[in-house]
């Protein structure tokens, strides 16, 4: 037995792939799901282990391009925080990566098929899947360490990394890669 948000006593009832059920009482009290809910917001550039910055480019998406300290300064990018509700132990912390171009908010978000895209969206306050295409797992790589890694909540054992562009050799494109729990340069970011 559990109770819900006005403490009223709900049976537990079964349970499915990506979800808990409950009998609740019949007044049709609100039972609360687990869910990740937006929290704190901050700005940052994102840097390669090869001291490249993360751009979105109209026509070739996300890149690492070498930038002068003027083009720095307009290159930030947003990451949204969220906190997470369903109890379950992750390595580290729900957010979601964007940065407005030309008033749209362009996320970095995974394809079905494993790939990064960027994609219009407003960002949600609620995300009540236990996987988001969107949603990364943002980890320190060390408690001494400057550097982070992003797990994607869709496709575990796979992190933001670096990729060389076939379209343009001296750039680097952000990918998926999938890697184990070792050090992978090319999935390590610093924020500044």
């Amino acid at each position: 037995m559990m109770s819900s948000k006005d403490y009223s006593t709900v049976l537990f009832s079964g349970i499915s792939s990506d979800a808990f059920f409950f009998q609740g009482p019949e007044t049709g009290v609100f039972v609360e799901e687990d869910a990740f809910q937006k929290s704190e917001k901050r700005e940052y550039q994102l840097q390669s282990s090869n001291n490249k910055y993360l751009v979105l480019d109209a026509e070739d998406g996300f890149l690492f391009k070498n930038l002068n300290r003027e083009q720095q300064k307009g290159n930030k990018f947003d990451i949204q925080f969220y906190n997470d509700s369903s109890h379950i132990e992750r390595k580290g912390k729900a957010a979601i990566l964007y940065a407005n171009i030309d008033d749209q908010t362009m996320v970095v978000c995974c394809s079905e098929n494993h790939k990064i895209i960027p994609e219009a969206m407003d960002l949600p306050s609620i995300i009540v899947e236990t996987a988001h295409k969107a949603l990364f797992y943002m980890t320190k790589i060390s408690p001494s360490s400057t550097k982070f890694k992003f797990e994607s909540s869709m496709y575990q054992r796979e992190f933001l990394g670096l990729e060389l562009s076939v379209a343009v050799p001296s750039l680097n494109r952000l990918v998926l890669h999938y890697t184990d729990e070792n050090v992978d340069e090319p999935t390590e970011f610093r924020l500044v």
